[in-house]
């Protein structure tokens, strides 16, 4: 493979890695953050079930 094709690849695999996390978080919860996308953890939605982001982003850890 050339540099670029396996780039590609590596990409394309992270890429769905990424969605099956996410499906995974949102399995789990049922919620996602508006923000990032991740899933919100079920101990947040206990404490505010109204939460549409999650921690790292309401606290300023993510962009």
């Amino acid at each position: 493979m050339t540099d670029e094709a396996d780039a590609a690849q590596r990409l394309e695999e992270r890429e769905r890695d990424a969605a099956i996390t996410r499906g995974r978080a949102r399995a789990r919860t049922g919620r996602n953050c508006v923000r990032c996308g991740e899933g919100i953890p079920a101990d947040d939605l206990a404490a505010n079930p109204d939460a549409m982001e999650c921690n790292a982003c309401v606290g300023g850890a993510r962009p």
